[in-house]
C-alpha cells in the first residue's frame, strides 16, 4: 500500500466516501479532492491545514 495512513471510509454502497488521515502531520498540509475515474467526477477541493 502506497499510503498506509490514508483510508477511505463511509457508506460506500450509498456513495458516501470520506478521507481519513491517521496521525496527520505537517507533510499532510495540502489540498485534497476525490476523483471517480470511471465517471470522470471530481469533488470540490478541501484544504487541510496542519498547525
Amino acid at each position: 500500500a502506497g499510503y498506509p495512513r490514508y483510508l477511505v471510509v463511509g457508506d460506500h454502497l450509498s456513495g458516501e466516501h470520506h478521507l481519513k488521515i491517521l496521525r496527520a502531520d505537517l507533510q499532510d498540509d495540502a489540498v485534497y479532492e476525490c476523483q471517480a475515474i470511471q465517471a470522470a467526477i471530481r469533488s470540490r477541493p478541501a484544504r487541510l491545514t496542519v498547525l
